[in-house]
């Protein structure tokens, strides 16, 4: 007998054997023995292989010739549920599974799934009991019980399930988190917040637990609650105890805002605490608009020591800039603004509020000023404002053609921005007059006039100021200015001297602010052309402490110092 022979024999007894307890006993030729002996190895191999299809033809093939074999029911049914999707032809097979093999707890289970992927709730739930029932020990049903109730809107039975499941297991953080989920659900926050202090308890050296717990205590106000949890885990850190302490003051409504920021203020003297957490605490005193004067001095010292704690993120710099920038200390936040680009220059908000300081303040740095313009465009290159802020930095240090080139690469990409299109525009038309070029500058100006309507009044009179000061006398400006002046749209007074200086008209000393840059510039033209170099210096001066960079300004009055 050879090999060959002898292994179609044994698959046939194998055959026989497994099906004679669940079937009318079936006598199979070898052929046939050998047939569907292949055509269930084939389906194990195709499956293997994740070819569906083909495995649950080949088990197909396998029941055609023996329709009662369990195995090959739970096979398919497995197949066509999880990973051919027809629920339906799932349920059948699986249930055939079932009524062949009742103690077999693979196929009972598998059978509660396909009642689940037929939105049969009720029976899967009864399936899954009686699983439960026939091994009190095996978890998997417990946890797709609970599953299964929840999906079913029996939030309570689901729970009820997982409670069976912890007294198999123990407490484990997973399930803990699922009740607690339920609970919320069900809006029983006591009982939620109970599973998570009891997972606390469980894991007293797994310190985020407690951290967690008194966090969501916190959150629903069972500032107690939060307190007591802290005093019973003795592993809980004492920086974090400082801190949740902290928080526990800020939630208490008859707090007063110092004693909160006192308390913070000591917290952040202990190591431990995240940055996260230290940004998180600090931003509503940042930027909230009621804080009194003596109290910034705390808010400053919790940022420096977070500063200290975490030299090297470019949040903590960040927030330390806006607090600078919302105290007028330009100083100190640029150099915080500068910090957080080198450290995350990714950071586009950061980049507006850095350039944003070198904008407010036209005494600091222009070549500065220019190089971070230069700096924030090659990373954003298609963002205008920064093409912008580029361009007044070229216009502050009187480098009036390259100011026209920035203006140019910035109208081509801006779009949907009156108000920096509208900047552009007038750079480009100041600069070109200021060169000297009267023709440009008409043209630029005649450019204007046909989008004057997008333009805000403020630019309009600003346009007016420069048509004005340098007699461009673009065609049609002057009648919508003159509306302006009248209406007093704010800014107006400096419009209106340029009108008055050019039509020859006298004006006093003391009606000029010598606070405003443009009317400083007024004001030195003026008394220039009236041979009064004393105050026209005296105005340039004024002038030049605002712009000091701007090299144009000395074509003014050459005479003054």
């Amino acid at each position: 007998m050879n090999k060959i022979t002898l292994h179609i024999i044994l698959a046939s007894i194998l055959v026989f054997r497994s099906c004679a307890k669940k079937q009318t006993s079936i006598f199979l030729t070898k052929e046939k023995a050998k047939e569907a002996n292949d055509q269930f190895f084939k389906g194990i191999e195709f499956k293997n292989n994740a070819k569906w299809e083909l495995s649950v033809k080949a088990f197909e093939d396998y029941l055609l010739i023996l329709p009662n074999e369990a195995a090959a029911h739970y096979e398919v049914a497995r197949i066509q549920r999880e990973q051919l999707l027809i629920p339906k032809m799932a349920l059948m097979h699986a249930k055939r599974a079932v009524e062949i093999d009742k103690n077999n707890k693979w196929y009972g289970l598998e059978y509660a799934r396909c009642l689940g992927a037929n939105n049969q709730w009720s029976q899967s739930i009864k399936q899954y009991q009686a699983l439960i029932k026939q091994d009190p020990a095996w978890t998997l049903p417990l946890l797709e019980l609970s599953e299964t109730c929840s999906r079913n809107g029996e939030l309570r039975q689901a729970i009820e399930a997982l409670d069976q499941l912890e007294k198999v297991n123990g407490i484990d953080p997973y399930i803990s988190r699922l009740k607690q989920e339920l609970y919320i659900q069900l809006k029983d926050l006591d009982a939620a917040g109970l599973e998570l202090e009891k997972l606390a308890l469980a894991f007293p050296e797994e310190t985020d637990f407690t951290l967690q717990a008194v966090e969501f205590y916190l959150g629903t106000n069972a500032n107690q609650k939060a307190l007591n949890l802290i005093n019973k885990n003795p592993h809980t850190p004492e920086s974090q105890k400082a801190f949740l302490q902290y928080k526990i003051l800020s939630k208490d409504p008859k707090a007063h805002p110092q004693d909160i920021l006192l308390a913070l203020d000591k917290a952040l003297d202990m190591p431990g605490i995240g940055i996260d957490q230290r940004i998180n605490a600090l931003a509503p005193f940042v930027y909230s608009e009621n804080i009194q004067e003596e109290w910034k001095a705390i808010i400053e010292r919790c940022i420096e020591k977070t500063l200290i704690a975490f030299p090297r993120e470019a949040k903590a710099h960040s927030i330390a800039g806006d607090f600078y920038a919302l105290n007028n200390k330009t100083t100190q936040a640029i150099e915080s603004y500068l910090n957080t680009v080198q450290l995350d220059p990714s950071k586009k908000v950061v980049w507006i509020a850095l350039l944003g300081m070198f904008e407010e303040n036209p005494a600091s740095s222009a070549t500065q000023y220019f190089d971070l313009s230069q700096e924030a465009y090659n990373l954003f290159p298609f963002a205008a404002e920064f093409r912008n802020q580029a361009a007044q930095a070229l216009f502050r240090m009187g480098e009036f053609q390259g100011c026209i080139e920035e203006c140019n690469a910035g109208l081509a990409i801006v779009l949907d921005d009156p108000t920096i299109e509208s900047g552009f525009y007038l750079m480009k038309l100041f600069s070109y007059a200021a060169m000297g070029d009267q023709k440009n500058a008409l043209v630029q100006g005649q450019v204007m006039m046909k989008k004057i309507n997008i333009m805000t009044t403020v630019s309009v009179l600003q346009m007016g100021w420069i048509n004005a000061f340098f007699s461009i006398n673009i065609p049609g400006l002057e009648d919508q200015v003159i509306v302006l002046i009248n209406n007093q749209i704010p800014g107006y007074e400096i419009t209106l001297h340029a009108l008055r200086m050019q039509k020859g008209e006298n004006i006093s000393e003391s009606e000029f602010d010598k606070n405003s840059f443009f009317d400083a510039l007024n004001a030195a033209k003026y008394f220039t052309e009236k041979k009064d170099n004393n105050t026209a210096c005296k105005f340039l001066t004024e002038a030049k402490k605002k712009m000091p960079f701007n090299t144009w300004l000395n074509q003014i009055n050459p005479e003054c110092p």
